[in-house]
């Protein structure tokens, strides 16, 4: 994949989604990006996404030849770039996935990544709220099978949220690896020392081992924050909430409302109750992906 730098020729007409005349000082703006024989276009001044990591875009093929017609441009800002080459690390590792957004192509010298575009995600209300529980389960049956496969492969997603999990065609892929871990070397990984630790290190405000223990994860414990995550994301998505909210005290009777007149209602709830009660297990995992599917 070649980035080009640059927008297209002044006042020049594009192929789909670019059938009108651009008006120069617009077409300054203007970026294009190769991707499997095909160019994509997309403003840089309009991300649809922006953050202090970087920005993201929707790009349009100009004359598409084959493959996706719209597509998402992920572009990251210095302090962005160990999260999107880590990002694209692991997207590299699940391409055969169907439960994980696809990357097109990379270009790492560019910190630019390309994925496919999905309808939107979990955090989106206009998209989840027609929606029926069968929807919901059947979504949160599939996220639990993804959750398990990465499990036993030996990565965790490490940042499991509604916003991360898409909707393409009905069905839920995961996306946003940027914080993924990886333990395929061992049950232990450390996470290296930033500047700022460094610095506080030195100012004797922390001690060496202070923060290397901070920087200590266990596969265990990664693990079991994925399934922490994931009971919180089902709960909110079968409640109807897009916010990242705690399970409350009261989950239980909310449930019930929710779930009033399926016929699983019960085994659901208790699911719960296992994982409020016992805390998070992949047997749990495995249960999820078996009543979800029902």
């Amino acid at each position: 994949m070649g980035v080009i730098v640059g927008g297209p020729r002044e006042n020049e007409g594009f192929g789909h989604g670019y059938d009108k005349k651009i008006e120069p000082e617009a077409a300054k703006t203007l970026r294009s990006i190769d991707c499997n024989g095909n160019e994509y276009v997309y403003d840089k001044e309009k991300p649809f996404k922006s953050g202090a990591d970087g920005n993201v875009y929707f790009a349009k093929a100009t004359q598409p030849m084959s493959g996706e017609t719209e597509v998402v441009v992920k572009v990251a800002k210095p302090e962005g770039y160990s999260e999107l080459a880590n990002e694209s690390k692991f997207l590299n590792l699940l391409s055969n996935h169907p439960g994980v957004i696809k990357q097109l192509g990379f270009d790492l010298s560019e910190s630019t990544i390309i994925l496919e575009k999905a309808e939107g995600s979990l955090n989106n209300q206009s998209l989840i709220k027609n929606l029926s529980i069968k929807d919901k389960l059947s979504i949160l049956s599939e996220v639990a099978a993804t959750v398990d496969t990465l499990h036993k492969e030996k990565i965790s997603h490490n940042d499991l949220n509604l916003k991360n999990i898409l909707l393409k065609s009905g069905h839920a892929k995961l996306c946003d690896f940027g914080s993924a871990l990886s333990f395929s070397k061992g049950n232990v990984i450390h996470k290296p020392i930033t500047s700022e630790m460094q610095m506080m290190i030195d100012a004797g405000i922390l001690s060496p081992n202070e923060v290397l223990s901070n920087l200590k994860i266990t596969k265990k414990d990664a693990y079991n924050t994925d399934i922490n995550d994931y009971f919180k994301l089902a709960y909110n998505l079968l409640t109807g909430s897009t916010e990242d909210n705690m399970i409350p005290r009261n989950y239980e009777t909310v449930l019930a409302e929710k779930l009033k007149n399926h016929p699983d209602a019960d085994k659901i709830i208790n699911l719960f109750r296992e994982f409020k009660e016992n805390g998070p297990s992949e047997r749990l995992l495995e249960k999820a992906i078996n009543l979800f599917t029902l």
